[in-house]
């Protein structure tokens, strides 16, 4: 995920915090950033031929962030024939 792409996601997620009345004190971009990282990087470990794709959504009246995972599939220009 690109810093333009994690900061859009940020901003969203920070907004849907605030309009289900949760506090965001203390809660930094950088903060938000490593966590993505980390989930990131536990994700493709875990699930190798996938691309993670990260939606905001309210669960119980809390903000979440819920992943999607995409499988990556080959172009036909990737295959040796």
């Amino acid at each position: 995920m690109n810093d333009a792409n994690t900061k859009i996601l940020y901003d969203t997620f920070v907004a849907l915090k605030l309009a289900a009345g949760e506090l965001i004190a203390g809660y930094t971009f950088d903060l938000f950033e490593a966590t993505l990282q980390r989930h990131q990087e536990r994700l493709t470990r875990a699930h190798p031929n996938t691309k993670p794709i990260y939606s905001c959504v309210l669960v119980a009246g809390r903000a979440s962030l819920r992943v999607t995972l995409v499988p990556i599939v080959a172009s036909t220009s990737d295959i040796c024939w």
